[in-house]
């Protein structure tokens, strides 16, 4: 009678924790799965069929004020994407404390299912921290502490005119030494984005990133600014960024013996513009929206040396049947700029192509 007494205490503790899960949690998450075919030249054709993001999350309320947020991606390892608390005050005033996006660029806080094109631009990638050209990599994210708010309504629709984030991070990225990595110097980052929307459907942006990497403490500084419309019709971006990113080179003796490392920098560039307009109908009482867009990327891994200079025209359509499956193509053309040894102005092109096929669903 006892063992039956515990069993019945246990199930009913149970039920009333998964009942207050489900009023406290969330679950959600989106699958992206690529087919990609890249052409080299005739005699140098890859495809391949590959997950490309498998994530989950968990999150909620904890209460009117504390929230959370747990995702993971399960692609390949598991990993961990973002785990933070975030306790809200007021429209103006919160604070997040985790491990989730750094907030510089217009672009990279757009969910991957949501943005025009398969992928992020190279700029992204290349300096906000996806596959940085310091060799610092984290899907974008770092651990840290931010402050973000949003103030001063305006106009008949009553939007925010400015939308400010701010904060303080390791800058070594949560996956260089293993996921949920300490900082591997004594220097913190700070990183910012100020948004400003004169009207609802324009936004100007501003970021700044500045702080060090590695056990050297080598800089690594990043400024950014782009601009955006969006009506829910007409969709129109482009962002410059650039990042002056610190490096360190051995000194030998004659001996082939390391005696010191000269630390040295260089500036990279990038940009991207893109362009597209929706189109809604309706099949067997179904809404349906297609979005026929076109993108141009510029990067330049070092300006001043003319080094790893591309530029990437993209041509796609994005395919929205039902609101939770979208369908994407992508046809690239990628021009690389190579220049001939000794010369800076006589250049040698290289051409490649690349066609993306993606499906997305979420739930």
């Amino acid at each position: 009678m006892r063992k039956f007494r515990l069993i019945l205490l246990a199930t009913l503790m149970i039920v009333s924790s998964l009942t207050f899960a489900q009023e406290k949690v969330k679950v959600s998450g989106f699958v992206q799965g690529l087919y990609q075919v890249d052409i080299k030249d005739k005699d140098n054709i890859d495809n391949s069929f590959r997950m490309r993001r498998v994530r989950m999350s968990i999150s909620g309320d904890l209460n009117k004020v504390i929230s959370y947020k747990i995702q993971g991606d399960f692609s390949s390892t598991p990993t961990l994407v973002d785990a933070f608390v975030k306790a809200k005050f007021c429209d103006a005033f919160a604070v997040q404390f985790g491990q989730f996006k750094l907030p510089f660029s217009i672009e990279s806080p757009i969910n991957p299912v949501d943005l025009e094109a398969v992928d992020y631009g190279d700029v992204i990638n290349k300096l906000v921290g996806y596959s940085d050209v310091c060799g610092v990599g984290g899907l974008g994210r770092d651990l840290g502490l931010m402050f973000t708010g949003k103030f001063m309504k305006i106009g008949k629709d009553e939007h925010y005119m400015f939308d400010y984030s701010v904060g303080v991070f390791n800058g070594t990225g949560p996956y260089k030494y293993g996921s949920n990595s300490k900082d591997d110097n004594r220097e913190k980052e700070f990183v910012g984005r100020l948004n400003i929307k004169p009207i609802k459907s324009v936004t100007a942006s501003f970021s700044y990133y500045t702080g060090h990497y590695g056990p050297e403490a080598l800089k690594r500084n990043r400024i950014g600014f782009g601009a955006e419309f969006n009506n829910n019709k007409v969709v129109a971006r482009t962002e410059f960024i650039s990042g002056k990113t610190g490096t360190s080179t051995e000194i030998l003796d004659e001996n082939g013996d390391v005696i010191g490392s000269e630390i040295g920098s260089y500036e990279s560039v990038g940009m991207y513009s893109v362009a597209g307009y929706w189109f809604d109908f309706t099949c067997h009482e179904n809404p349906m929206r297609l979005l026929p867009f076109v993108r141009y990327d510029y990067f330049a891994k070092d300006a001043e040396a003319k080094v790893g200079q591309y530029g990437i025209f993209t041509f796609g359509a994005n395919f929205l049947p039902y609101k939770f499956l979208s369908l994407k193509v992508n046809y690239q053309l990628r021009q690389d700029t190579v220049y001939k040894e000794g010369s800076t102005e006589d250049t040698e092109g290289k051409t490649s192509h690349c066609i993306k096929c993606m499906v997305s669903y979420k739930f």
